[in-house]
């Protein structure tokens, strides 16, 4: 028999129930199927008038259930604030309940993987079941994974719903219960994160320097932004002092830490923007920074949804000369311009050549000479700082190389990597060119001399790797799963954090990409034996899974993320297939990839370096770095 007391006191829920996808149907042929588009999260409020679900609200003892998984949402720092969302939870439950229920402090994300489902109880009574993931700890507007186990269980509780005497017509929860014995406890409460996607919690990235003195910049750091409760003054107050606080435990030391302790807002609390602009006084000036390093972090970390307009800093209520108004600040983020340029320009292999997809006549700089370099290619990287390549051939060596001079011939090198397994060799993105491969499981670092460096990043083998777009973070797939850890970046010296499970809703994980700053795409296993691809935050609160399917198995997925100056949220995809087909995909569509415009040379030359009049399909696709 299951003890109620000890139930009701290890459980408190919040949130709002995630729409899971429903399984695409198994094609006849090799093209992937569309079955429709896939649920999204509705828009969440300006913050102001925004509340937190009630019990009264609810219709049914379904939608009880799901109101009681959004009953915490709201700020979640200080102790005040979770005594104030244990009292909302509180709230649904019958005086039985209430009795046993505990004083928490802390609010478990969770993901709801199935339900609620309804089934007729005793008399009066009805259950609602459903089924939850836990992610991590939700404070300071970030999920901590560190108390959950990896992978995390998924655990069936049961609801049992009757009338609200006190109110009729609505509805009261009387006693939540483990559906199997010895379940993983859900100590705490709990938070749906399907509510941290636009309705109850804005996404926002929050920003913190880079300990590359080489190539300093900010680095992204996932945060959720309350929406519920909170004035546009107080949301902008919460990422401020989320700053002061120091960047989450999945940066690690990729970027620099406690610059601002002992350091608070002045106020302390911000008000509206005058004709001025925002005003942020700091009670002091931080260690390690200047005046116009922490604008920029400012400035950054509040756009696009908080505030874009001018800023003016102050230390100690004295005002402070740094550049508020223009948009130089924009420079300093290592995942935008001038760091990276946002080239849309596809390549593949086609035939061991590698091409651009659009104008394959035009071959790249530094693989001009298809006789001697560009030439019995299996998988490659094109960096975008420099005339470099990266090549992984037919012969199982990897060859680093390019024009290292103006008007001079490519040079490439045979590196010390030898093996059978490897992945698509990338550039990571540094002022030295640094290619970064997995052969054979592990990983490894390349310099252009072809020296080799393993990097540890986790015990199982790799077989897929992404780096983020400001090359302080990489996403791995190992031993079937998906993993996120920072990356601190020291000159060529590179060395990687924890690995941070991805929860992502798909198994047999086969590919990974970043899609979005704060997301990846990843490629597994469906509910039927399709491929498909779900994108996922990087703290695997949040999975979409994309209604596209395939019946062939994707060996690789490769994604360009937009410029955050941009705003766009949209990435632009590729897939390849065990069949040996390439694809353009989105999360509604995908378009065969085909080469445009081919030459009509039936073989490539040094001199003319036309395509083939007849190419093969082209394979491999990549973006450059």
């Amino acid at each position: 028999m299951v003890d109620r007391r000890q139930v009701l006191r290890v459980i408190a829920l919040g949130g709002a129930a995630l729409a899971v996808p429903a399984a695409c149907g198994l094609p006849s042929g090799g093209r992937p199927i569309v079955d429709g588009p896939a649920p999204t999260a509705g828009p969440g409020g300006s913050g102001s008038d925004l509340k937190a679900p009630v019990a009264e609200d609810a219709t049914d003892p379904g939608a009880l259930v799901k109101n009681f998984l959004g009953a915490v949402a709201g700020k979640l720092d200080v102790e005040t604030d979770f005594g104030k969302a244990n009292a909302r939870a509180k709230a649904f439950l019958t005086a039985k309940a209430q009795r046993t229920w505990p004083s928490a402090s802390q609010v478990t994300v969770v993901r709801v993987v199935d339900g609620p489902t309804s089934s007729a109880g005793l008399a009066g009574e009805t259950f609602v079941d459903v089924t939850l993931q836990p992610v991590g700890q939700l404070s300071s507007g970030f999920v901590d994974p560190s108390s959950i186990p990896m992978p995390p269980p998924t655990v069936g509780l049961r609801f049992t719903v009757v009338l609200n005497e006190q109110a009729p017509g609505s509805y009261l929860i009387d006693e939540i219960a483990p559906r199997t014995a010895n379940a993983f406890p859900l100590t705490g409460m709990l938070l749906d994160s399907g509510g941290l996607d636009g309705q109850w919690y804005q996404p926002q990235l929050v920003y913190f320097w880079s300990t590359d003195n080489a190539r300093k910049g900010l680095v992204p750091d996932l945060r959720y932004v309350p929406m519920v409760g909170l004035t546009r003054e107080s949301q902008r107050t919460e990422i401020v002092n989320w700053i002061l606080g120091g960047p989450s435990n999945l940066l690690g030391n990729a970027v620099a830490n406690n610059l601002y302790a002992g350091i608070s807002l002045l106020g302390p609390s911000l008000v509206a923007p005058d004709s001025n602009g925002l005003l942020i006084n700091l009670s002091a000036a931080p260690q390690g920074l200047t005046s116009q390093q922490v604008m920029d972090q400012l400035r950054w970390s509040l756009r696009p949804t908080f505030y874009e307009g001018p800023v003016r800093l102050q230390e100690n209520s004295q005002n402070v000369k740094a550049d508020g108004s223009s948009d130089m600040y924009l420079k300093s983020n290592l995942a935008d311009e001038p760091y990276r340029k946002g080239d849309e320009t596809a390549y593949c292999v086609v035939g061991g050549v590698v091409r651009e997809v659009t104008d394959p006549d035009q071959l790249p700089q530094a693989l001009t000479n298809v006789n001697r370099d560009n030439r019995n290619v299996r998988y490659a990287a094109l960096s975008g700082d420099h005339p470099y390549a990266a090549l992984v051939k037919t012969d199982n060596h990897l060859y680093v190389g390019g024009v290292y001079r103006d008007n001079t011939e490519p040079v490439f090198v045979r590196s010390e990597l030898e093996g059978t397994a490897w992945t698509r060799p990338v550039f990571l993105p540094a002022d030295d060119p640094v290619v970064m491969v997995a052969v054979d499981g592990r990983l490894y670092r390349v310099d252009l001399q072809g020296k080799k460096t393993e990097v540890s990043v986790i015990e199982s083998p790799v077989t897929a790797f992404s780096v983020a777009p400001d090359g302080h973070r990489i996403a791995v797939i190992a031993g079937g799963s998906a993993w996120v850890c920072a990356l601190r970046v020291d000159g060529q010296d590179i060395s990687a954090g924890p690995p941070r499970y991805i929860a992502s809703g798909l198994s047999g994980l086969t590919g990974i990409a970043w899609s979005r700053l704060d997301r990846v795409l990843i490629a597994g296993r469906g509910t039927t034996a399709n491929y498909q691809l779900a994108q996922a935050t990087i703290d695997g609160a949040v999975a979409e899974t994309w209604p596209v399917a395939f019946s062939y198995k994707i060996t690789q997925v490769v994604a360009l993320p937009r410029l955050p100056s941009t705003d766009s949220n949209v990435p632009r995809a590729m897939v390849q297939t065990d069949h040996n087909i390439a694809y353009y995909v989105s999360s509604s569509h995908f378009d065969p990839m085909k080469l445009k415009n081919p030459g009509g040379s039936p073989s490539p030359t040094a001199s003319a370096g036309h395509a083939p009049a007849t190419e093969p399909a082209p394979s491999n696709p990549f973006y450059l770095d």
